[in-house]
């Protein structure tokens, strides 16, 4: 179907014509100019929502840790190099309940957010968008440099009715949503989320892949039968998969082609029908190859952006980004959107040098030539090596994946992932025209809180094959900053920010400034890396993992290595040591080798995984979720209990030790090696 002629003056970015380049250096001339618009919103502090109306609980869970650590530490301090304003927490009020500290909403008392509560310590040019973007700022703790535009800058509580909040429920009635990644844990959960909420919502729309050996209807069937809707189920009786199949429609397409992958009818009913638009599809391997990251990540965004232009009654797009865009950036990151062709590098630059010297950018499709024109020297290379076949692959595979890691320092992010994720962004934010966007930004998305089930989750998450090794004895612990914070969310409260957003974009209407939501808990809610190992260490010395033989696996308090030699010592110890041992053995067996090979492998694994996530685990940046904050406190106290992303409720030794150590091992091990949880 033909689209729009106003989509071909965007940004295409697949054929490039100027050579490929070696930096991120590219004229700034190229940059249309653009009005600085920050609208900052306020909310009066009357409609401030007290902690004791918010008080919710956790649900029971199969056993509790009963406080057994000693120091339970529920905040970590900066690194001493965080550029943070150090002032008193009393300066900056929490935007929900009208006074300095006091008490969580959950009872225990309020992190030490010191570090982290006062003014901005972003540097210039940290990523402030000439695209118009919403600032929803506190009005207890004013930024310096976020002033209203007094011209024409419109309420944030615009689209929240005195007294009924935003509308979440009543906003869902009817609409026809389209979800990409439809298989995936998150767009899982956001399906099953607005099926128990509004049933009589229209139409969902699930962008699937179809693989090989399984077309995406067969796909669909499986997400049908997942234990995540059983409460869905529980509602409908013998009448569910009636129910489903009226609401649910997979659309067989692929954001990584050209057109999405879809015929010319599924496209024009698409174009009719639809009214929300959610984009969930990513890859999200840290190092995967730059020219696949491109694709999906980058490039996925813009297909999606051609489809969004032809739905003729679409009210909003919403894309799911990662907090982790914020790169290499120290101390409090807001929530902007990226100006286009800024780099963190850049901003590093200005603030150690000042504003002189050559600026460092990024083109996105200078990128694309770059990786395509790499791909194929490097297939060349491998050939003209004498390599045939797999070997040819995988020397290509080899050095793509160096490559985006390689780009993705040199211009300020830490690997492919986030990279190709902010350019992503870049193309959405200059793109678009008058369509509302918004991106919400989670951190590390990890296991259901509450709901549809506490613990719930699918595949391995961040964080979960360290804190599994340790529990499997593998490892003493791992390689981290002990004073720094691990940012991650619950899914639950991920989505519910997610309806939230999506309700408050669409009331907004056309024209209006690109929102951006960090749902994020580095700053409203710290979790120390002390506490991780703490709870960890906590949950395995109640519920230990088991060995083949039944016996309980023993383990030591859990570590936390400051320097990386310390690390390495570690498992040089354990793993390498035994083997260089073993070629002094005179005995060596067949059954030892095997073992050895273990050995191994297992310290070559371990190795791996820390160099992996050692930008993470000394991740220098805060990421502020005032705006996150904000739309939580338009909504109505009975929304809040049904759509709760309260961040600083969570108690994050309960939830690690009682709720999502015991799902990792329900719903992603499936009980192997435990006897002991329910």
């Amino acid at each position: 179907m033909a689209l729009r002629a106003g989509v071909a003056a965007r940004l295409h970015i697949s054929v490039i014509n100027s050579p490929a380049t070696s930096d991120c250096r590219t004229p700034t001339s190229r940059d249309e100019p653009r009005a600085q618009r920050v609208l900052v919103q306020r909310v009066s502090a009357s409609q401030a929502v007290t902690s004791g109306s918010l008080a919710h609980r956790l649900p029971p869970a199969p056993f509790r840790c009963r406080g057994q650590c000693a120091t339970r530490r529920s905040v970590a301090r900066c690194d001493s190099s965080t550029q943070v304003d150090q002032q008193p927490a009393a300066a900056g009020l929490d935007p929900r309940r009208g006074s300095a500290g006091g008490s969580p909403a959950n009872g225990r008392v309020a992190p030490d957010n010191r570090d982290f509560a006062n003014a901005a310590a972003s540097m210039p040019g940290d990523g402030s968008s000439g695209n118009g973007v919403a600032v929803l700022a506190r009005p207890e703790a004013r930024w310096q440099e976020e002033q209203p535009d007094k011209g024409g800058a419109r309420e944030l509580g615009a689209g929240a009715s005195e007294g009924r909040g935003l509308g979440i429920v009543e906003f869902l009635r009817g609409k026809h949503v389209l979800v990409t990644g439809a298989t995936g844990f998150l767009a899982k959960a956001l399906v099953e989320k607005i099926l128990r909420e509004q049933p009589d919502v229209g139409r969902l729309y699930l962008f699937i892949q179809p693989r090989a050996d399984q077309p995406a209807e067969q796909r669909l069937a499986q997400l049908v039968g997942s234990p995540i809707f059983a409460h869905v189920r529980a509602q409908h009786g013998t009448a569910y998969e009636r129910f489903m199949a009226a609401k649910l429609r997979a659309v067989e397409g692929d954001i990584s082609r050209e057109g999405l992958g879809v015929s010319a009818a599924v496209r024009e009913e698409l174009s009719s029908k639809v009214q929300v638009l959610v984009n969930s599809a990513a890859t999200t391997t840290f190092d995967e190859r730059y020219d696949v990251a491109l694709n999906i990540n980058t490039q996925g965004p813009r297909r999606l952006l051609d489809l969004a232009d032809s739905c003729r009654n679409l009210q909003l797009l919403l894309h799911i980004s990662t907090a982790f865009v914020n790169g290499k950036r120290r101390g409090r990151s807001m929530e902007r959107a990226f100006e286009y062709g800024a780099t963190i590098a850049a901003e590093l630059q200005h603030a150690q040098a000042g504003a002189g010297g050559a600026q460092v950018r990024v083109d996105v499709a200078t990128e694309i030539a770059l990786a395509e024109h790499e791909r194929a020297a490097a297939q060349a290379t491998a050939e003209a090596a004498g390599l045939s076949g797999e070997d040819v692959q995988a020397a290509v595979q080899k050095h793509m994946v160096e490559l985006g890691m390689r780009r993705a320092q040199q211009c300020g992010w830490q690997d492919t992932y986030v990279f190709t994720k902010a350019m992503g962004e870049m193309v959405l934010t200059r793109a678009r025209t008058h369509l509302p966007l918004a991106i919400v930004r989670p951190s590390i998305v990890e296991s259901c809180l509450r709901e549809p089930m506490a613990g719930w989750m699918e595949g391995m998450r961040m964080a979960d094959p360290i804190l599994l090794a340790y529990g499997k004895g593998q490892m003493a612990g791992f390689l981290a900053n002990p004073d720094g914070v691990l940012d991650m969310v619950p899914c639950d409260m991920v989505i519910n920010a997610v309806l939230a957003i999506a309700t408050h974009t669409a009331s907004v209407g056309p024209g209006a400034p690109v929102a951006v939501y960090h749902v994020a808990t580095s700053v409203a809610n710290p979790l120390g890396i002390q506490v991780v190992a703490d709870a960890t260490s906590d949950h395995f010395a109640v519920a230990p993992m088991l060995q083949r033989d039944g016996s309980a696996v023993a383990v030591q308090r859990m570590q936390v290595f400051r320097h990386p030699r310390l690390f390495m010592l570690d498992v040089w110890l354990k793993y390498q040591l035994p083997l260089q041992l073993a070629k002094l053995s005179p005995w060596s067996s067949s059954l030892s080798e095997r073992r050895n090979n273990l050995l191994l492998k297992t310290a070559q694994q371990l190795s791996y995984l820390a160099k992996l996530y050692e930008p993470y685990t000394f991740y220098a940046a805060r990421f502020d979720a005032s705006n996150t904050e904000r739309l939580f406190s338009l909504m109505s106290e009975e929304e809040q209990r049904q759509f709760d992303f309260d961040l600083r409720a969570i108690d994050w030794h309960s939830y690690l030790c009682d709720v999502h150590l015991p799902g990792l091992r329900k719903y992603v091990l499936k009980g192997r090696g435990s006897s002991n949880l329910s």
